[in-house]
């Protein structure tokens, strides 16, 4: 692991600590464990491409939906009647 993610990577951590909102918005519906090795990679990524492993907004929003798939996908509900149940997306009729 390069230095400069693992430093990333806490800056990160430490600013969700201070800020509630933020930790509310990115990690409330997330595991955080999945949050952040996904979190790491894509830092890792960008840091080999520009030098840089800070993630843009959208890299946060796509781990975010990512994670959130990844702690729900055990949660999901069975079929009931035509319905599909998911906790992340509500009924989802199957017609």
């Amino acid at each position: 692991m390069l230095p400069e993610v693992l430093i990333y990577v806490q800056t990160v951590k430490k600013f969700f600590k201070t800020d509630a909102k933020a930790k509310e918005y990115f990690l409330s519906k997330t595991n955080e464990d999945i949050f952040f090795d996904k979190l790491m990679e894509i830092s890792e990524e960008n840091f080999k491409n520009s030098g840089d492993p800070s993630l843009t907004i959208n890299q946060f929003e796509e781990v975010k939906k990512q994670t959130m798939f990844e702690k729900n996908k055990d949660d999901i509900k069975e079929l009931r009647g035509q319905f599909y149940s998911s906790p992340i997306f509500g009924n989802i009729s199957l017609n």
